[in-house]
């Protein structure tokens, strides 16, 4: 048990120190089986038992959206890992279901979704800050985010730039560049 909280804590100190990414994926093995250890009653969230509503905010270069994921089921779930460790983890989807045409730039390797088991009908949550730059072309309208979190089954689908009545877009700061998409933590 001991061993188990040390490596843990070990694992966020590294990714803490902003680490490359290579050690993160370490780190994220590391917290997938000692973290995973420690609470081995409560399993994983599955996508379907999450909800995620984005809370959209207009930065100086870019829209920042907090989006906040809360378990929706009437069981205890565990969340953790890196967000967008995989390709095209994070996208953004237009309300007839097509892609908005994004880059998705690496993850921030202190972006490490890790949070105590999340609680039945939302009573805890988990964030997930998102940066969206450089849209230059005709507004998209109200998108959803997708996520695909790594160790957990599923794509979890939710509400991104649309706040009190109105879609929040980046503005277009570099014509011939793409618009971009980062985790940030």
């Amino acid at each position: 048990m001991k061993r188990a909280v040390a490596l843990v804590l070990t694992g966020l100190a590294i990714v803490l120190c902003g680490c490359g990414t290579q050690a993160a994926s370490r780190v994220v093995d590391l917290q997938k089986s000692s973290y995973g250890a420690l609470v081995d009653q409560v399993p994983a969230c599955a996508a379907s038992q999450l909800r995620a509503v984005g809370e959209p905010r207009v930065e100086a270069t870019d829209v920042r959206v907090d989006v906040v994921l809360t378990n929706a089921s009437a069981t205890e779930c565990d969340l953790y890992g890196l967000p967008n460790a995989m390709q095209h983890a994070v996208r953004l989807v237009r309300t007839d279901g097509s892609l908005v045409k994004t880059k998705v730039l690496g993850v921030d390797t202190t972006a490490v979704l890790v949070a105590d088991p999340l609680k039945p009908h939302g009573l805890n949550d988990a964030h997930l800050t998102i940066s969206w730059s450089n849209w230059c072309e005709a507004n998209p309208g109200t998108l959803q985010v997708r996520i695909a979190l790594p160790y957990h089954p599923g794509v979890l689908t939710g509400s991104f730039n649309r706040l009190r009545g109105r879609d929040f877009v980046p503005a277009c700061l570099h014509p011939r560049a793409a618009s971009t998409l980062q985790v940030l933590q």
